[in-house]
């Protein structure tokens, strides 16, 4: 092969891999962004439904979410509710103080399934008095979509440096002889 047909073959591969790491970064997945009731939150009165919105639109099929405490007992209800990049699910009045999960699947726009959990306590006042206190929301529980970003621009810069490299070393031979 001649040396121009190497470097056609070098830029080809080094573009190949800046490629690569550009669509790691469109192809990142759904991250949940904010929930009522938030992640590792202590509410002192029973939500009528859970709210979910991640970074991106949700699927029209296959979503679901479960709330259970902790021997189980399931509180949601009924179908769950996408609207864009939110879901909600009614749930059932919390019966009793402790620590209950949040277990979610959606499906985004793009066919990627995102599925976790996290957990809330519910403790109500001791007095038997409603609260005014409102249920918290939480922005930026978990974010896990940017280490394909991160993985992909690593990668292209690797490429583009062997492939520099290469070029150099090439270059300063031929000026040698």
């Amino acid at each position: 092969m001649n040396t121009a047909g190497r470097h056609l073959l070098l830029a080809v591969i080094g573009s190949a891999f800046m490629l690569l790491g550009f669509a790691t970064a469109a192809s990142a997945h759904s991250d949940l962004e904010a929930s009522t009731p938030k992640a590792n939150s202590k509410i002192d009165t029973s939500p009528t439904s859970v709210s979910l919105t991640f970074n991106e639109d949700i699927g029209a099929k296959g979503n679901g979410v479960v709330v259970t405490n902790a021997a189980g007992d399931r509180f949601d209800t009924g179908a769950i509710v996408i609207d864009g990049s939110n879901a909600k699910q009614s749930i059932k009045k919390l019966n009793a103080p402790g620590r209950y999960t949040v277990r979610y699947r959606i499906v985004s726009a793009d066919g990627h399934v995102v599925s976790s959990k996290y957990t809330f306590t519910f403790a109500p006042p001791s007095s038997g008095a409603p609260s005014s206190t409102p249920v918290a929301s939480t922005t930026n529980q978990k974010s896990t979509g940017n280490s394909a970003v991160a993985v992909g621009a690593i990668a292209g810069a690797i490429a583009g440096g062997i492939t520099a490299l290469y070029l150099l070393r090439r270059n300063r031979s031929k000026g040698a002889s």
